[in-house]
């Protein structure tokens, strides 16, 4: 993962959805493999903060779309992907470039999952394939403890 230099790295708003029900698919292999491995390291909890853009971000570098690495609007297709991650923010309350825990926010993203691809999803190549809620990452819902209550909303 690339920090930026803060030492947090960006996260498109839309590819924390994305990452609840990834599948190993992608627009092209070498999207696949980098969107496994930002996957990975968020299932070895190796991504504890980051921050929500509405910019090209670690997923996006091998982003067949991606017509120059270097820009953050260098994407075919900016303007509908900007607006889908604007969508995420708003439906979440969050903030262009918030510092958001990861942890916290799959909690909230599994919780509010139709709703939020109701809000932010519309027109999505992948749409489909989230929408059959393979939640991959982690369980939508950890099981209760015994004796003890689950945790509130955070």
């Amino acid at each position: 993962m690339t920090p930026g230099d803060d030492g947090i790295s960006a996260l498109r708003a839309h590819h924390f959805l994305c990452l609840t029900t990834f599948a190993g698919k992608g627009y092209s292999p070498d999207f696949a493999a980098n969107l496994s491995r930002v996957f990975g390291a968020a299932q070895r909890g190796e991504l504890s903060r980051l921050r929500a853009t509405s910019k090209a971000d670690l997923i996006c570098g091998a982003c067949p779309h991606l017509e120059d690495g270097s820009a953050a609007d260098g994407c075919a297709f900016s303007a509908s992907i900007a607006a889908r991650d604007r969508r995420m923010l708003r439906a979440l309350g969050w903030r262009e470039n918030q510092e958001v825990d990861f942890a916290a926010a799959m909690d909230i993203i599994h919780e509010r999952h139709r709703e939020l691809m109701r809000q932010v999803c519309r027109g999505c190549d992948w749409e489909a394939l989230c929408a059959e809620e393979r939640f991959t990452l982690r369980p939508a819902k950890s099981p209760p403890r015994e004796g003890k209550p689950e945790p509130g909303p955070v």
